[in-house]
């Protein structure tokens, strides 16, 4: 792209993109997750929505992951964690040893849904409306922060009284 002046490549993004194919990368998306900001391609090369956001969510899971938030990552985009992991390492020049090291934690983490929702507080007296979704979101963060090991009724337990 850049050869034939369709796409300027900055020197950073064409090593990840070199570094994405090294790994065995193959899907398009993640290409475009690679290349910057999908959205801002979007008009130039008539980019579906469909691909934009696809690109987006596979930056989003790099990001988790290149936090050390692989579970996270796996809880938020399930399959495209997977995406993500490739984008991540090609992107900050990952080790093979951390690439492997981190795909063998992304394979064994089980995430389950979120177990509690609005109408568990509802039920418990809070009223619909931002505190309530503030509310799930502490919960929800807490939920992931133990590993998705905390279960409804300690969930419920850690709710103001």
């Amino acid at each position: 792209m850049q050869q034939i002046g369709l796409l300027e490549i900055a020197e950073p993004r064409l090593r990840a993109l070199v570094a994405y194919e090294e790994i065995g990368g193959t899907q398009a998306v993640a290409r475009l997750a690679l290349l910057g900001d999908p959205a801002a391609l979007q008009g130039q090369w008539r980019l579906s929505n469909e691909l934009v956001s696809g690109a987006q969510k596979i930056i989003a899971a790099a990001d988790l992951i290149a936090a050390g938030r692989v579970g996270e990552a796996a809880y938020r985009f399930g399959e495209g964690a997977v995406d993500g992991l490739a984008v991540a390492a090609a992107r900050d020049g990952w080790s093979r040893d951390l690439l492997a090291e981190t795909a063998r934690e992304l394979g064994r983490t089980v995430v389950g849904e979120f177990p509690i929702n609005g109408r568990d507080l509802t039920e418990r007296g809070m009223r619909p409306g931002p505190e309530l979704g503030a509310e799930l979101a502490r919960l929800e963060r807490a939920w992931i922060d133990s590993g998705f090991a905390l279960e409804k009724p300690d969930l419920l337990a850690m709710l103001p009284t």
